[in-house]
């Protein structure tokens, strides 16, 4: 099975995160710098439904949904040109 390592950032005083991955309860753990980590298997798609459970330092528990995009190329360098190009009727 792959496996995929996912990571999120949450806010300083956090002191617990259960949650799942995919639909899968995963466990996750801490790494400093208000960044937490799991391993999921990996989806074929790169896309992984994130659900927490996420303690505060005063007992509160707050939940949470995020969708996380691994390994999927997103084209960001796009200029009003290309835009242009595409918007603009060709002739024939």
């Amino acid at each position: 099975m792959t496996e995929q390592i996912l990571t999120v950032s949450l806010a300083p005083d956090i002191v617990d995160v259960t949650g799942k991955v995919n639909g899968v309860t995963t466990i996750w753990t801490p790494l400093g710098n208000n960044e937490w980590q799991t391993v999921a298997a990996a989806a074929d798609d790169g896309i992984y439904y994130v659900e927490l459970e996420i303690t505060d330092s005063t007992g509160l528990t707050t939940e949470a949904k995020v969708t996380l995009y691994y390994g999927i190329q997103l084209i960001a360098d796009r200029t009003q040109a290309d835009v242009d190009r595409v918007v603009t009727p060709r002739k024939k």
